[in-house]
């Protein structure tokens, strides 16, 4: 009986070890999501242009932060996050995001006075 009980404890250790999601909506907690990024960041097809991001924790809650200081709530579910739509003065902002490992992938969309333009960023933890 205690060799099948081990025997069935490895089992489901063997397969709770498997691949993380691909897509990153895997098993990421927000201390995974937290830190400061570095990488390149391009709107509408424009040159990259390097950039660092941050996330941080305030009271529980997640905020991220563009390479311009502009701060945006974040909604998290695992390894995958949205920002809701923001209004700032004759604009609008909204996005989303994955963390896949150490690389965070975003891609905003940015509304000013009805013209739309999407920025997207990649980078690396630091």
């Amino acid at each position: 009986m205690k060799k099948m009980l081990l025997l069935s404890v490895l089992f489901l250790t063997f397969l709770s070890c498997g691949k993380d999601d691909e897509d990153g909506g895997g098993s990421c907690t927000n201390a995974d999501l937290i830190g400061t990024y570095s990488g390149n960041a391009e709107c509408d097809g424009d040159t990259p242009t390097a950039a660092d991001v941050m996330i941080v924790d305030r009271s529980g809650k997640l905020f991220y932060i563009d390479s311009d200081g502009q701060e945006y709530a974040m909604t998290v579910d695992g390894c995958k996050f949205t920002i809701p739509k923001v209004d700032i003065i004759f604009a609008s902002v909204s996005g989303s995001g994955t963390l896949n490992g150490k690389e965070l992938s975003t891609s905003f969309v940015v509304e000013l006075i009805g013209i739309k333009s999407t920025c997207k960023f990649k980078g690396t933890k630091k």
